[in-house]
């Protein structure tokens, strides 16, 4: 099972730290060893010798962009029908409001996040809420910021992945049922550790 991800550096730590969380939850129900991989991409490309069964797109990438929204609605809605129609379970990843001393920034947040939104009713995508998440903990106590800096929140960031992998049958067509269930009833005990409601 390939998980493709165009992210930023953290966002990829965060996914490589998840990906690991993964193995070892299916390994731990099934007893048995679980090949999971992670692959991190520049863009939106799909390699057909290398088809995905998720692929996770950062929207924190286009933060410091130039491109204003509205024509960047208009591209990533033609990229992510593209990488739809070939049949990965597509995800965009919401941005942390953390950084509320930066007006401008904390705008051009907003308005990227409710293009996730849009885009997932759009197009039936799945949405990856870090900003939900991280706003319910705070960047004090994480010692965070929008970029999700620091191991505290590259656990976190990992957890949130995994939750809504999870919650939206991600891996349905790839480990049988029992296990998969199996696997998130330990996940969900194991989120408490982190303030995170299931």
């Amino acid at each position: 099972m390939l998980i493709a991800a165009a992210v930023t550096e953290n966002e990829g730590n965060a996914l490589t730290l998840a990906v690991e969380q993964m193995r070892q939850l299916f390994a731990r129900v099934s007893q048995r060893e679980w090949k999971i991989e992670c692959e991190l991409r520049d863009d939106l490309r799909f390699d057909p010798e290398r088809k995905p069964a998720v692929y996770i797109v950062s929207l924190l990438t286009q933060l410091d962009a130039n491109e204003p929204v509205d024509r960047l609605r208009g591209r990533l809605h033609a990229e992510l029908s593209n990488l739809v129609a070939q049949q990965p379970a597509v995800y965009l990843c919401t941005v942390f409001r953390g950084c509320e001393d930066d007006p401008p920034k904390l705008e051009r947040i907003r308005r990227l996040n409710l293009l996730a939104v849009d885009l997932s009713h759009d197009l039936n995508v799945g949405v990856i809420d870090f900003d939900r998440q991280f706003a319910d903990i705070g960047a004090r106590p994480l010692q965070s910021n929008h970029r999700l800096e620091g191991r505290g929140a590259c656990e976190i960031a990992a957890y949130v992945i995994v939750k809504a992998l999870f919650a939206t049958g991600a891996f349905d067509d790839h480990i049988d049922a029992e296990t998969i269930e199996a696997a998130r009833l330990i996940f969900d005990r194991s989120l408490q550790a982190y303030a995170i409601h299931a």
